[in-house]
């Protein structure tokens, strides 16, 4: 198997097409785990699916999960999320 192979079987944008729930993607504008430019590149690939996708990056050098602020940030957007995707499809 060749590198590119492996790559495209492996990366995450070639499966846009198969999510269907809806994505929260959060990050770090100087992330070097995953670069916000990526995040925005697979935000946009599921939305060109079709798919519903929020996507946020913090100026922080990187989201840290052991930061308070981060972690708490993070719990909210996430709740927020949440409640407003997963419990209004629940109840409809």
């Amino acid at each position: 198997m060749k590198d590119g192979e492996l790559w495209r079987g492996r990366s995450p944008i070639f499966f846009a097409a198969q999510i269907r729930a809806p994505l929260c993607m959060l990050g770090g504008e100087n992330d070097i785990t995953c670069p916000a430019e990526e995040i925005q590149q697979m935000a946009d690939a599921v939305r060109r699916t079709g798919g519903l996708v929020e996507s946020r990056s913090t100026r922080m050098k990187a989201m840290s999960l052991h930061a308070e602020k981060t972690k708490s940030m993070l719990k909210r957007r996430v709740a927020e999320f949440l409640l407003e995707h997963v419990r209004k499809k629940k109840l409809t």
